[in-house]
């Protein structure tokens, strides 16, 4: 049973709903970049030891272009900071994604978006998951460090307005949209949740997530988590709320599988490839010296090397009790 009737454009759901992942070839890219980023949020798992971006616009864009070729349906730029500090590589490469018929997915923390820029993202086919924590001022500048509350709230409105035009119902009951909002659940507000589903409507997915024990988190883990047992309960409310299938994981596919396994390459800030976002020393080749071809060959070769497990994050590295996150069972609980 689904726990929302929206479906977000581009997310993993709707590509196997849509029947994009049936065949298993590959359907999503992943794009890490290490943007810059005018937020200094005490949560982050940024890693500032990570060395900064060599990969050419070229290069990634002759990468996009072959991800079409293979037949992928979605381009997902991720990574760390915010996006549109460097709007210039960020458009372009959302533009050469459209050129190529690529949907994309882009994250943003909201703070630089002006009606232009909104209206120019939403006319090339992006979808845009902008990012909320708090509706209080004062715990939005705790968990952001960014003091201008109003301005993104403004901006946030100028999303939806400018957004719904694009939410439509679907045969199938479902209603699509093309604009998420993430919030990462902490002790600071965790009461707010319901209140910022709320805010999300009929026009925006929620996904509400669990922050990730690594990078500058580190140091305020115990104040913004806590115990294990005290994440375990910011999981449960994470999971009563989110429109994903689950906080913190992509959703299965119909066998069980994250789709990242199945059906998804990760590149790095540093051109690397890994077989998924958290497998990150899974070196499955370069794109400055190897054809996403041979490498999403790779990919699906160590994933049957490794069983295909549903996840591989957990099941090889063990990251969810390491972390003292929930496993999969656990959270479905």
């Amino acid at each position: 049973m689904r726990k929302t009737n929206k479906l977000l454009v581009g997310n993993p759901n709707q590509l196997e709903i849509d029947g994009a992942t049936d065949d298993g070839s590959l359907s999503y890219l992943v794009m890490n970049i290490p943007f810059a980023c005018n937020f200094a949020c005490p949560k982050c798992y940024r890693d500032d030891n990570k060395s900064f971006d060599s990969i050419t616009i070229e290069t990634r864009k002759r990468v996009i272009t072959q991800a079409s070729d293979l037949g992928a349906d979605v381009l997902c730029i991720a990574g760390e900071g915010e996006p549109l500090t460097n709007k210039r590589l960020t458009m372009n490469l959302l533009g050469h994604a459209n050129s190529v018929g690529l949907k994309s997915i882009l994250y943003s923390n909201a703070s630089l978006l002006d009606e232009s820029l909104v209206k120019e993202l939403y006319d090339l086919d992006v979808t845009l998951i902008t990012s909320l924590d708090s509706l209080d001022p004062s715990t939005y500048q705790s968990l952001t460090g960014y003091k201008d509350f109003d301005q993104v709230m403004k901006n946030l409105q100028t999303v939806r307005d400018v957004y719904k035009a694009g939410n439509k119902m679907r045969k199938d009951g479902l209603r699509e949209t093309r604009w998420g909002l993430i919030t990462i659940i902490s002790q600071q507000n965790k009461l707010e949740i319901p209140q910022i589903k709320e805010y999300c409507g009929e026009d925006a997915f929620f996904i509400c997530n669990y922050p990730i024990n690594k990078g500058g988190a580190k140091s305020v883990w115990d104040s913004y988590v806590g115990t294990q047992n005290d994440m375990k309960e910011l999981i449960k409310t994470a999971n009563q709320y989110t429109d994903t299938f689950m906080a913190g994981l992509s959703a299965p596919t119909k066998y069980g599988q994250c789709i990242m396994l199945n059906n998804g390459v990760t590149i790095d800030t540093d051109g690397k490839t890994h077989a998924c976002p958290a497998m990150v020393d899974t070196d499955l080749g370069s794109i400055t010296d190897t054809s996403l071809e041979e490498i999403w060959q790779r990919t699906r070769d160590y994933a049957e090397s490794k069983g295909n497990p549903a996840c591989l994050a957990r099941e090889i590295k063990g990251y969810c009790k390491k972390a003292n996150v929930l496993s999969v069972g656990e959270m479905l609980v």
